[in-house]
C-alpha cells in the first residue's frame, strides 16, 4: 500500500494548507513513458543516451503538476545506454514535489517501486497505460 500522501493532493482553505484524496487516482496518471516536448525525439531514437534524459529532465524541472492531482510521476525511458558497448535498459526518472520530499517520504520510494511490479521483457518493460503489472 502507497503512502496516503501519494494519493493525494493539496488544497488550500483559509490559509492553511491540507491533504485531499483524489477521487480519481489511478497509477497511469503518475508512471508513465516521457511525453514532454522532446517526445518525437525520443519516438525516433533507437537508443536514449544519457543527455536525452538531462534535456528531459531539465524540462521536467521547471514543469507544473496537473491541478487536483498528487505531486509526483515516474517517467520511464527505454532502450537506455549510457555507452555503446552497454545493453538496452531502462531508466526511469522521479519527477516529485518537495511537499512529499522530507526524508520520511523519500524512504517510500523502494516502497513505490515495489508497489508498481514493473515486469521487464527481454527489451522492454510492460506499459504503464496496459494496466498489467501495476497495482494500486
Amino acid at each position: 500500500m502507497l503512502r496516503p500522501e501519494l494519493r493525494q493532493y493539496i488544497t488550500r482553505r483559509f490559509g492553511f494548507s491540507f491533504w485531499k484524496d483524489d477521487p480519481s487516482y489511478a497509477i497511469q496518471n503518475h508512471v508513465k513513458f516521457y511525453d514532454g516536448k522532446f517526445k518525437d525525439e525520443f519516438s525516433a531514437a533507437t537508443v536514449v543516451r544519457p543527455d536525452m534524459i538531462l534535456r528531459a529532465s531539465e524540462e521536467m524541472l521547471y514543469g507544473g503538476f496537473t491541478h487536483k492531482r498528487s505531486p509526483w510521476e515516474l517517467h520511464v525511458f527505454q532502450n537506455y545506454r549510457d555507452s555503446e558497448d552497454s545493453p538496452d535498459s531502462t531508466a526511469m526518472a522521479l519527477r516529485i514535489h518537495h511537499s512529499l520530499g522530507t526524508e520520511i517520504y523519500i524512504l517510500t520510494i523502494p516502497q513505490l517501486l515495489q508497489c508498481l511490479h514493473v515486469i521487464p521483457s527481454r527489451r522492454r518493460f510492460l506499459h504503464p497505460e496496459s494496466h498489467q503489472g501495476l497495482t494500486e
